[in-house]
């Protein structure tokens, strides 16, 4: 016969291990991974590392915000791997996951169109490189307009001088034309004096 204080002992220990299958069974697939992790020692970048990933998806899988994350067949790559670094079976984890995660209408959207959070040095870079292509347009657009401008001038110079040249030989033929008529009647008188 078992004294009782082992029995009760016994007890507690089969309550402790099947609350701890409990807490498995109704624990999300993100922070099964996480406490493992912890357990581990492992910090989220060095995961992340291991698992060439952002840390933020690391986090994201450990908080279990699929929402913000890619497609699941993705997301069971990323459980899977993190698993297997953890040195556990990835099977349960991820019937887990299928069973946790309920399957709503994402938007299609490719991996890596994903929704990235840009930081400010990226904002930074995109204002300044607008006012760069901004200006770069203003001065070809100047440019060309002042172009445009010289090029009329010396057509107008050479137009004006043609008409000149033309005029000054109208007049000269026109004169031409006075002296040779005043130069046939001249002829004509001298040739009828005598």
């Amino acid at each position: 016969m078992i004294p009782r204080a082992i029995t009760s002992e016994l007890k507690m220990t089969t309550t402790i291990i099947s609350d701890e299958e409990q807490t498995h069974a109704t624990e999300s697939p993100g922070r099964l991974l996480a406490r493992l992790r912890e357990q581990k020692n492992f910090t989220q970048e060095f995961v992340a590392n291991k698992l060439y990933l952002r840390t933020q998806v690391i986090a994201r899988l450990e908080a279990d915000e699929y929402q913000q994350m890619p497609e699941p067949v993705f997301i069971k790559g990323y459980i899977r791997a993190y698993a297997k670094l953890l040195d556990i079976d990835p099977q349960p984890l991820l019937s887990h996951f299928d069973n946790y995660y309920t399957l709503e209408k994402k938007s299609d959207r490719t991996l890596w169109q994903s929704k990235r959070e840009p930081n400010k040095s990226e904002q930074w870079v995109k204002w300044a490189a607008a006012f760069i292509i901004l200006m770069a347009v203003v001065a070809i657009s100047f440019w060309w307009q002042k172009s445009k401008e010289n090029s009329k001038e010396p057509a107008l110079a050479s137009l004006t001088h043609v008409q000149e040249k033309q005029s000054k030989k109208s007049n000269f033929a026109t004169v031409n034309r006075l002296q040779s008529m005043f130069a046939t009647e001249k002829s004509d008188k001298s040739a009828a004096e005598s």
